[in-house]
């Protein structure tokens, strides 16, 4: 009789306890963001901060001097284009007054405009309201709404830049 190995007359081996295995290693913690020595928040903002006040004063001041001009009629005039003899008379007088009601909303809106990006700029300065002082550098970088072209999109830019640093959005309240 060949007597094969069937589960039933199997030997079955020892029960040994069951020991636990050790747990794996706990995963490494994520890198911390270490900031690149540089200057403080409060310094690295005075530049574009000063920048962006300057800008909106040379505004103000360019502003109101064209105001002052348009006023007192020694501004440009474009009496040439209102006398067309194809354009009737009433349509001319019309256009003229029309010319001049824009040409005063231009100036009072590029006042009101040096005004929010002086503002900006004293709040950045003080790191207070990061949204003001990213508003006061956006409108300064737009050419045709910044009230002083030349110095605004550089002062824009720098501004933009430095704001955007991790460390300087922190340090805003």
């Amino acid at each position: 009789m060949n007597e094969e190995n069937t589960p039933e007359n199997s030997p079955t081996p020892p029960i040994q306890p069951e020991i636990s295995q050790p747990a794996p290693p706990a995963p490494p913690p994520p890198p911390q963001y270490i900031p690149p020595a540089g200057p403080a928040p409060e310094q690295s903002v005075g530049g574009p901060a000063i920048g962006l006040v300057v800008t909106g004063v040379f505004g103000i001041l360019g502003s109101v001097g064209g105001l002052l001009l348009e006023m007192l009629g020694l501004a440009g005039s474009y009496e040439e284009l209102y006398n067309i003899p194809e354009i009737p008379a009433e349509v001319a007088q019309m256009l003229e007054n029309l010319g001049s009601g824009a040409t005063y909303l231009s100036y009072v809106f590029a006042i009101i405009v040096s005004v929010v990006i002086i503002i900006g700029g004293v709040k950045m300065k003080s790191l207070q309201s990061h949204g003001l002082a990213m508003t006061a550098a956006i409108l300064a970088l737009i050419p045709c709404v910044s009230p002083c072209c030349c110095i605004g999109i550089p002062v824009g830019i720098w501004a933009l830049v430095v704001m955007m640093k991790p460390e300087v959005k922190q340090s805003f309240q």
